[in-house]
């Protein structure tokens, strides 16, 4: 599901390597498979700069679990899912000058997806986020302040015929320490 909340960059977008939450990155992902679940580890250097040269020394990670509603018990629930994704990482910015800045970021999110007789489709996912220095102040000049978020996302889908899709999506994003900002960047 894309979400406000999950579409939301470390860093405000302010770094070297920013990121959000569920779009693709480069990287190493290994999963390992059964008929009840999924399980996905991964790590990547971050993007690299227009002249392919790495901007960020710090690895970013992710970690997840995904457990799938077994074939024998599913009947008209068959596709229905319950995950745990794990996102960690670094944002920089003057990377490779004495005053680089750093912030550490964390994602989990807890997801849901019921989906019933191939035409009924719920999604649902909450997002905890904590940033340790969002505006990359240098620690030298400022002290490190933390950030906290947290927000949801809920779609839910339905088919009436093969080529009709009707949807209604829901975002909520909360912060104690900032307002989300709508509109172009």
């Amino acid at each position: 599901i894309k979400g406000e909340v999950m579409l939301l960059k470390a860093s405000a977008g302010s770094g070297e390597t920013s990121v959000d939450m569920s779009s693709a990155r480069p990287g190493l992902n290994y999963y390992g498979y059964n008929d009840w679940g999924l399980v996905y580890a991964g790590v990547s250097p971050g993007p690299t700069s227009t002249n392919g040269v790495q901007k960020n020394q710090f690895l970013q990670n992710w970690a997840g679990v995904v457990l799938k509603m077994p074939e024998d018990a599913s009947g008209k629930l068959a596709g229905s899912t319950a995950t745990l994704h794990y996102y960690n990482g670094i944002d920089t910015k003057g990377t490779g000058t004495a005053s680089q800045a750093t912030n550490h970021f964390t994602r989990l999110s807890p997801q849901v997806n019921l989906r019933y007789d191939e035409r009924l489709d719920i999604q649902a996912a909450y997002v905890m986020a904590s940033e340790s220095n969002r505006g990359l102040v240098a620690p030298i000049v400022t002290p490190i302040s933390k950030f906290d978020y947290s927000g949801f996302a809920v779609e839910g889908g339905y088919m009436p015929r093969e080529n009709w899709h009707l949807g209604l999506h829901l975002d909520s994003y909360e912060s104690d320490d900032e307002v989300l900002k709508t509109g172009p960047a």
